[in-house]
């Protein structure tokens, strides 16, 4: 896969993971062997990661690229709905305003605690 074939989500699939994985901007880039500010880049739309650090990237995860791109082809919030979804179709209870405002404010929080 080329670099102007990855799908438009991207990069905040790349910061939500980062950011639910509890890892630093800073950690993400000693793994990849760049700079901090390549990973800000990433997560920003600035550049797009070629298949060498998309391979480290899924590795860290520990999903496949073809996964983490499946992803990344939505918002890290459809993916959410997704993911209630299939838990409801499984007897969980149907996903309800409050669950995905109670994930915005997680989301939120932890975005603002992660130091860059």
């Amino acid at each position: 896969m080329n670099k102007t074939q990855l799908p438009p989500h991207l990069p905040e699939t790349l910061k939500a993971l980062r950011i639910f994985s509890n890892y630093s901007q800073k950690y993400i880039s000693s793994i990849l062997s760049v700079k901090q500010s390549t990973v800000s880049d990433l997560e920003n739309v600035i550049i797009k990661p070629c298949n060498e650090k998309l391979s480290a990237i899924s590795a860290l995860y520990e999903i496949s690229i073809e996964d983490l791109l499946l992803l990344a082809k939505q918002s890290p919030r459809d993916n959410i709905t997704i993911a209630l979804n299939y838990l409801k179709s499984n007897g969980a209870a149907k996903p309800t305003q409050e669950d995905f405002e109670l994930f915005e404010r997680f989301y939120r929080q932890r975005f603002k605690n992660i130091s860059k």
